[in-house]
């Protein structure tokens, strides 16, 4: 019979790995995060501009048109969000590269900062895939959300201030499954360089049957810990995310090769 780890011997093991690391694990953690929102700060400045120009070209400073101004409000923001989780997908990449910097540090390989690019430079278009899918699903569940969020902050009602809070909340349960069952797929990436993204999907689908509730109760034992870090104006979760990445790959490895109850009787 299987035995799985606990989780304080998980979390006990990440901080033991990160001794002595947990700068440079820090260092590796927050570059692909400057780069993401860098990436996409550049691209929301330059089609909210590009927006603004159409928009000035066909309504001008009339009043006149109040209503087609909204209109175009609402759909160059829908646009944008559409555009952004484009983006989001296409720097998802960076999961798996993360996913191999923290397996080569719990498997005692060396880490380089270079690993952080991996699925870009290797296995982009299976990497791709699996960050498409998540990034897809996020979308689906959360878009009324979203189009509620921009109604609201188009007209100030408090009809779409309740609408909002409604669909954030069942848009994040409905989330929440599909995000538990996928979550192993960049280390199932590495794990199995063979398969195809569509392949590590279902894989991590299979694997996660009967696990997810254990998977989040982990992930829930982090709150007050990021509860802290944002307290701290964010210095603490630069610390703070890594030994949380350090604890899912030590999660994946024990999922992936439990002990058996014999020899832990041994």
């Amino acid at each position: 019979m299987n035995q799985y780890k606990t989780f304080s011997d998980i979390k006990d093991k990440a901080k033991e790995h990160l001794t002595g690391r947990f700068n440079s694990a820090a260092i590796a953690n927050m570059l692909p995060s400057l780069f993401t929102s860098s990436i996409t700060f550049s691209i929301t400045m330059l089609f909210t501009n590009i927006m603004t120009i159409i928009m000035m070209l066909q309504y001008g400073d009339s009043t006149a048109n109040a209503a087609g101004i909204a209109g175009f409000t609402i759909t160059s923001s829908i646009l944008m969000y559409l555009v952004s989780q484009v983006v989001g997908a296409i720097m998802g990449v960076f999961n798996t590269g993360i996913a191999l910097y923290f397996l080569n540090i719990s498997c005692g390989r060396k880490a380089k900062i270079t690993h952080l690019f991996y699925g870009f430079q290797h296995i982009f278009k299976r990497s791709l895939t699996v960050s498409a899918v998540s990034t897809l699903v996020n979308t689906l569940c959360l878009l009324p959300y979203n189009i509620f969020l921009i109604l609201y902050q188009t007209d100030g009602s408090a009809t779409w201030l309740i609408y909002t809070a409604i669909s954030l909340v069942l848009g994040a349960l409905i989330y929440l499954p599909f995000s538990l069952s996928l979550s192993q797929c960049h280390f199932l990436l590495l794990d199995f360089p063979k398969y195809s993204g569509s392949e590590v999907i279902r894989l991590s689908i299979r694997i996660m049957k009967g696990k997810k509730l254990k998977l989040f109760l982990l992930q829930l034992s982090f709150l007050p810990l990021h509860i802290l870090g944002l307290l701290s104006f964010g210095v603490g979760s630069l610390w703070v995310t890594p030994y949380t990445n350090m604890t899912m790959a030590l999660y994946f490895l024990d999922i992936m090769n439990p002990a058996s109850s014999t020899e832990n009787s041994q």
